[in-house]
């Protein structure tokens, strides 16, 4: 196995007990019983919505204040950028989902 490929694995072996955890969690179960209220998933929506503009939105700050950073220096600025909006973007599973719970 190579550096990288090793890399990943202990990383996935390590995440495992935590992917875990999410796969198993209540609120998932019950959203796939049909035992969530629209209020509920209305709310959880838009905060995740809030979550994701403010991380993008910070990335861009420190990218925006630090010209230095590698993603400037090589080129990459623009397509980092770009990769953030994409959860928020028209046709994204969030998108969606925060256009059907209103």
């Amino acid at each position: 196995m190579t550096g990288a490929a090793e890399l990943i694995a202990n990383i996935q072996v390590e995440l495992e007990p935590i992917n875990q955890k999410i796969v198993n969690h209540r609120y998932l179960t019950a959203l796939e019983k049909g035992e969530v209220k629209r209020e509920s998933l209305t709310f959880f929506a838009a905060q995740q919505y809030h979550i994701i503009s403010r991380r993008n939105r910070n990335c861009r700050n420190l990218l925006d204040r630090d010209k230095r950073y590698q993603f400037a220096r090589l080129g990459n600025r623009r397509w980092f950028v770009k990769g953030l909006s994409k959860p928020l973007s028209s046709g994204s599973s969030l998108h969606d989902l925060v256009k059907a719970t209103g």
